[in-house]
C-alpha cells in the first residue's frame, strides 16, 4: 500500500519543484494583504519594526528584572485576542519551564485587574481585589492557550506535545518557550547546546508553520560595561545565529536608580525580514505589563 503524501509537509522538508513554493507565496501574499498572517505584540512602538511570521523564530532576552516573562506572555495574551477577533484556528502552546501553570495564570489575571501578585501572595489584597482576580480567573478558560509544565523540555518532549496538539486540534497557531537557557538539551559545552535548542525551535516554526517565540537571558558582562546598550552577542552562551529575529531588553534602573524606575528599551538587533532599531516601553512592575512609551532615550552611558 503506497503511503498518502500530504504536500503541506512533504513538499516542505524534500527537493520540490519552484512552483509549489510559488504558490505558497502566492498564498501568504493574499493572507498579508488581508492582515490575516501573522500577529503583532500589542504594542504600537513594536510595530514598525516586525509582526511575528509563520515560520519564523524570535527571540527576547534580557537580564533578571527586565520583564521578559511578562512580555512574552503579553504577546500570547495578543495572539489570542488577534486569533478570537478574526475566527482563525490554531493553539497557543507555552512551554513554561521556569513558572507552573497557576502562576501563569495569576500573573495574567491581576495584569487584567491591575492588581499586584504579591499582595494576594502576602495577604495585603481587600476582599474585593481576591473576588475580582477570581472573577477574571473564572472568565479566562480560552481553549486556544494550552501550557506544558515541564520544568526541563527538551526537543524531542516539545515536539511529541506539538505532534498531539496538531493531530487533535489541526493548526499551532503559535508556541513561547520559557525560558531557553532551561531546555533540557545536553552538550559538553554550553554554547553547542544553546545552539543546539535555537535550531530545534527554529526548525519547529518551520515545520509546523507558525511563529516561535523564546526568552532568553542575557550575559553580566553588561553590567561591567560603561556602555550598557545590548547587542545580540549579549545573548547567554550565543544563540543567535539561528533567530530571524532578536530582540534585547534593557531597564535603566537596574544599573542607575537615578533612571526612570518603569522605562525599559527594547532594541531590535537582528531583523531578516526588516529593520533595526529602538523603542522605549514602560514596564508597570505590579501589574506585569507593557505599554508604549512616546519618548526620547537620555544617555544612559554618560558617567
Amino acid at each position: 500500500m503506497v503511503d498518502v503524501i500530504n504536500p503541506d509537509t512533504f513538499f516542505r522538508e524534500n527537493l520540490s519543484a519552484k512552483g509549489f513554493a510559488l504558490t505558497r507565496a502566492q498564498d501568504r501574499l493574499m493572507s498579508m494583504r488581508d492582515g490575516m498572517t501573522g500577529f503583532g505584540s500589542g504594542l504600537h512602538v513594536l510595530n514598525p519594526y516586525f509582526k511575528l511570521m509563520p515560520g519564523e523564530l524570535t527571540t527576547i532576552g534580557g537580564r533578571a528584572g527586565t520583564g521578559k516573562t511578562a512580555i512574552g506572555l503579553q504577546i500570547v495574551h495578543n495572539v489570542l485576542v488577534e486569533l478570537k477577533a478574526s475566527n482563525r484556528p490554531g493553539k497557543v502552546c507555552v512551554f513554561s519551564a521556569e513558572m507552573d501553570g497557576e502562576t501563569l495564570m495569576l500573573r495574567e489575571a491581576c495584569a487584567w485587574e491591575k492588581i499586584p501578585l504579591w499582595h494576594l501572595q502576602t495577604g495585603q489584597a481587600t476582599k474585593e481585589e481576591y473576588e475580582r482576580v477570581s472573577n477574571r480567573l473564572s472568565n479566562m478558560d480560552d481553549e486556544r492557550m494550552m501550557i506544558d509544565e515541564s520544568s526541563a523540555p527538551t526537543l524531542e518532549h516539545m515536539i511529541s506535545q506539538l505532534e498531539i496538539v496538531r493531530e487533535v486540534y489541526g493548526k499551532i497557531a503559535m508556541v513561547l518557550f520559557d525560558y531557553t537557557e532551561l531546555s533540557g538539551e545536553f552538550e559538553r559545552v554550553e554554547s553547542q547546546r544553546i545552539a543546539k535548542i535555537s535550531r530545534g525551535l527554529k526548525a519547529i516554526a518551520k515545520k509546523y508553520q507558525c511563529p516561535v517565540l523564546t526568552l532568553s537571558q542575557l550575559n553580566r558582562d553588561i553590567e561591567s560595561r560603561s556602555d550598557r546598550t545590548p547587542t545580540m552577542r549579549d545573548l547567554m552562551h550565543g544563540g543567535e545565529r539561528e533567530p530571524d529575529r532578536i530582540m534585547v531588553l534593557l531597564r535603566p534602573w537596574l544599573y542607575d536608580k537615578a533612571q526612570q524606575k518603569d522605562l525599559v528599551y527594547a532594541y531590535i538587533v537582528k531583523n531578516r525580514n526588516g529593520p533595526l532599531g529602538e523603542a522605549a516601553l514602560f514596564f508597570h512592575e505590579q501589574t506585569m505589563r507593557f505599554s508604549s512609551a512616546e519618548i526620547f532615550r537620555t544617555d544612559l552611558n554618560e558617567e
